[in-house]
């Protein structure tokens, strides 16, 4: 739930950065119209979940951090229905949750549910399902290229052998190395054959 987090335009960001182009972020929030002053916005904000105030609206966060909105779901029904669901289930197992609980903490969780419900029928907080695309067009040159790199060993290992041709590149342990060419069968077998011959390279990330 992006709306838990203190840093939701970061976290857009930097997910943006690392999903391949045309992939796809999903996330739900809970989130505070904007206006909301005095004593509404205090009983939204206490029933709210940690961090779920925003100065910005989601669609236009979403769209500063370089995604599309795909898809854009009002969940508040279905959320409304769960709160009450959880404040009568709470109700009913009140004698054993005061038992674990202690009763004030019990008091003061069932008094936030309930004031959850009220403020989800009044309208004071809404929850939202966002589906949300990494356009092509925002991707760097060669970007795409590096994450195949990056995702495939074989393709890491032929790099590796590149740059080592190269003098670009590190040595790194012979042990290692054979290590992993007998727990990757097939994929390294040409690197022991490097490594008999004396020669050291440095793979791109890790083999996993």
């Amino acid at each position: 739930m992006l709306c838990c987090l203190p840093g939701k335009f970061e976290t857009l960001a930097a997910t943006r950065r690392v999903v391949r182009p045309g992939g796809h972020t999903v996330f739900s929030v809970i989130s505070i119209p904007s206006g909301l002053t005095g004593a509404a916005y205090e009983r939204a904000a206490t029933a709210a979940p940690p961090f779920a105030e925003s100065d910005e609206i989601y669609p236009d966060m979403i769209a500063r951090a370089g995604w599309e909105i795909d898809a854009h779901i009002d969940l508040t029904g279905a959320y409304l229905d769960s709160a009450r669901v959880t404040v009568v289930a709470e109700e009913q197992h009140g004698e054993a949750l005061k038992e674990v609980q202690g009763e004030a903490e019990y008091a003061a969780r069932l008094a936030r549910r309930k004031l959850l419900v009220e403020i989800l029928q009044e309208g004071l907080a809404r929850r939202e399902l966002f589906v949300a695309v990494n356009p092509a067009a925002m991707i760097e040159p060669g970007r795409e290229a590096r994450a195949i790199i990056r995702a495939t060993p074989i393709s890491r290992f032929r790099l590796a052998v590149a740059r080592r041709r190269s003098s670009y590149c590190c040595a790194i342990s012979t042990g290692w190395m054979r290590r992993r060419a007998l727990s990757v069968p097939g994929s390294l077998a040409s690197a022991a054959k490097l490594l008999r011959g004396g020669q050291n390279i440095t793979p791109i990330g890790s083999f996993t």
